[in-house]
Parts: structure tokens; C-alpha cells; sequence
């Protein structure tokens, strides 16, 4: 008998759930450092325990189960609870078998399974597969939105081609004019290829920023210039601050330009003729710099906030006919990210908005 102990003992201690060995008076023989570890005690702390004492109960009679089934000698899968050393209380499903009935060595050996932990991680698969549905269901409606914005341009370029090539004696002027269309929509559907492969890049991780000192005041002077023409074809004016002082800040310059050329050229896209832009050049506090694009656009609704920086969202009510990919803020948001930096909006309807970055000073140490 004493070596069926000694055996049992040893698969008692190399067991991965934890187990204990209690005598019929509730005197606790052995438990096993899984146990240990679940309700993190020492195994010395447990020489002298009752098994009444380390479950949760008001009474003895609340482990009626533990006398019942002594006479069974067998049960599995009773619910209860036990309390570990930090006061937590947890959920166990307590599993028994006797060992070496009708003598004086008689004594149950008890497993437990900790199901709270079972259910955290249920609960962790359940939402892992929540997870993944959506991550399938955002590809396909990402694919989707792709297809259209590729086909938009793509069937300009295909019409007027087919108007000058199949029209014998076609006006010069009207191939000219066909010809303009089919260019403009090359160019719109070069920007929607360079943009998706720049978000593929930045998404896959295998994009860099070349961190640098550079002059913010440099960048804005230059993309002000770029947009001159798109503001005079609206009827714009467009305020900013530059001056001769310079203003650092620690970015990728050619990236940097890229997100103010982003957050200008949507306050154009979205602001009525005749509306007025403001860029604002701030200092925000010791580490960071905001640029504020200031528009006077329709604004966006509260509750379409949260659609903002997601590709091919358009949240106004004339979206239908504004030009342009739809990710131009999803790709400033990665970069601007990417550069230790962040970017937000401030909107009111009928009002305009306030799209800024914060990007971090030249002369901040950490």
C-alpha cells in the first residue's frame, strides 16, 4: 500500500492540473505545486490547512458534496470556489476519486479545474473569431471600394480613347478635349495606385521614415505654392503663417509634405467657393508643434467621427462629387504615426473644420 501511495504521489506531483489529497476529516495530506500555484501559496502555508477553510463557504454543510460522494467514492465536475491569497475569488470545477477505500489510508485525491480561466479563454477565442470575421468582412468591403475607385477612371480613360479612335473626322478640338479627359483621369488613377501602394507598404510594415531635422516654415512655403493653382480654380483664399524664422521639427521631410499636401488639398476639396483656408503654425507645449488646417467647409457629423481615417470614407453629403482616392487621410494618419506624431480634427456643422498634426519639436529631449 505504501508503494501505491509513493506512486500516486509522484503522478499526483507531475500533474498539469492542480490536485490536493485530503483525509475524510478534511485534513489536508498533499498538494501539488499547480495547486500552489493557482491560489499563490507556498506549500508550507498548507502544512496545517483544513480543506473546509480554503474554500469559500459559510459552512461545512456548503460541502456537502465532499461527505456524499465519500461514500461514492467518485464525482466529477462539482462547482464551487476558493479564494487565493490576493482575496480574488475563483470559479473551480473540483473533481474527486478515492484512494485505497476501507483502510486506514483511505483519503480522496482532488482535482480542479480553474473555469473562470476557461472562460477567459472561450472568451478569447469567441472574440479572436469576432475579430477575424471582421478583419474579412473590412477585406472584402476594402476590395470592393478598390474595384470601384479603379474602374472610375479606368472607364473615363476607356470611353474617350474609343470616342477618338472609332470617330473617323473627329473635331481637333473636341481630340484635345477628349485627350485632357483621358490625361486627367490618368493622373487620377496614377494617385490611386501610388496611394494604395504606399498603404499597402506602410500596412505590411515594410515602410520607412528618414528621420530628419527640417524647417516646417520650408515645407509650408513649398506646398503652398503647389496648391495656388486649386485655389484660384475654386475662388480661395488661403492665410498662413510663415516667416523668416525657422521652425524645427524632428520628421521625414518628403512625408511631412506629403500629409500637409493631404490635409490642404481636402480643405479644398470640401470648402464652397469663395471659402477661405487658414494653416496655423503653434506651439502646443515643450515637445510638440501643431499645424492646424483651418477650413470653411460643411463640416462632419459627430457620429461619423470614427469613420474619418478609414480608406475610401467620404462623410460629407456632397461626397458623390468630390474628386480624389479616399485614403489621402488614412495614409496621413500611418505617416504621421510613423514620424512619433499624431493627427485629429476638430468639426462643426456648417461651420468647417480643424484638421492638425502634431509633430514633435527639433529641440525636444527626452
Amino acid at each position: 500500500m505504501e508503494t501505491l501511495l509513493q506512486n500516486s504521489i509522484t503522478i499526483f506531483d507531475i500533474n498539469p492540473l492542480p490536485m490536493l489529497l485530503v483525509k475524510q476529516n478534511g485534513n489536508i495530506i498533499r498538494v501539488n505545486k499547480q495547486f500552489c500555484t493557482l491560489i499563490k501559496k507556498e506549500e508550507a502555508e498548507l502544512d496545517d490547512a483544513v480543506f473546509y477553510d480554503l474554500f469559500l463557504t459559510s459552512s461545512e454543510e456548503d460541502l456537502w458534496w465532499f461527505d456524499y460522494f465519500w461514500e461514492d467514492g467518485e464525482f466529477n465536475n462539482i462547482e464551487s470556489y476558493i479564494m487565493d491569497s490576493d482575496q480574488k475569488t475563483l470559479d473551480i470545477l473540483v473533481s474527486g476519486i478515492m484512494l485505497y477505500p476501507h483502510s486506514e489510508e483511505a483519503c480522496f485525491l482532488l482535482t480542479i479545474q480553474d473555469i473562470g480561466q476557461l472562460r477567459r479563454n472561450q472568451q478569447a477565442l469567441y472574440q479572436a473569431r469576432l475579430d477575424a470575421e471582421q478583419a474579412n468582412k473590412g477585406k472584402s468591403q476594402f476590395l470592393s471600394h478598390v474595384t470601384h475607385e479603379l474602374k472610375t477612371p479606368l472607364n473615363v480613360i476607356m470611353g474617350y480613347a474609343q470616342l477618338i479612335t472609332y470617330k473617323e473626322g473627329l473635331d481637333p478640338k473636341k481630340c484635345y478635349e477628349h485627350a485632357k479627359q483621358i490625361y486627367s483621369s490618368g493622373l487620377h488613377l496614377l494617385g490611386l495606385i501610388n496611394n494604395l501602394l504606399d498603404l499597402s507598404q506602410i500596412e505590411a510594415g515594410g515602410f520607412d521614415v528618414s528621420m530628419n531635422i527640417v524647417n516646417i516654415q520650408d515645407i509650408l512655403t513649398n506646398v503652398m505654392d503647389t496648391i495656388k493653382p486649386l485655389l484660384l480654380e475654386k475662388n480661395l483664399t488661403c492665410h498662413s503663417q510663415i516667416n523668416e524664422q525657422a521652425i524645427l521639427v524632428f520628421a521625414d521631410r518628403l512625408r511631412l509634405k506629403q500629409v500637409m499636401l493631404n490635409l490642404l488639398s481636402n480643405a479644398i476639396k470640401y470648402t464652397p467657393e469663395g471659402g477661405q483656408i487658414k494653416c496655423v503654425l503653434e506651439v502646443l507645449n515643450t515637445q510638440y508643434l501643431r499645424l492646424s488646417v483651418i477650413d470653411t467647409g460643411e463640416g462632419i457629423a459627430p457620429d461619423k467621427l470614427d469613420q474619418l481615417f478609414l480608406p475610401f470614407e467620404r462623410l460629407t453629403s456632397n461626397a458623390s462629387k468630390i474628386e480624389g482616392t479616399g485614403i489621402g487621410l488614412t495614409i496621413s494618419k500611418m505617416l504621421i504615426e510613423k514620424m512619433g506624431g499624431s493627427i485629429g480634427v476638430t468639426t462643426k456643422i456648417e461651420e468647417g473644420s480643424t484638421f492638425y498634426i502634431d509633430i514633435q519639436q527639433a529641440n525636444y529631449e527626452n
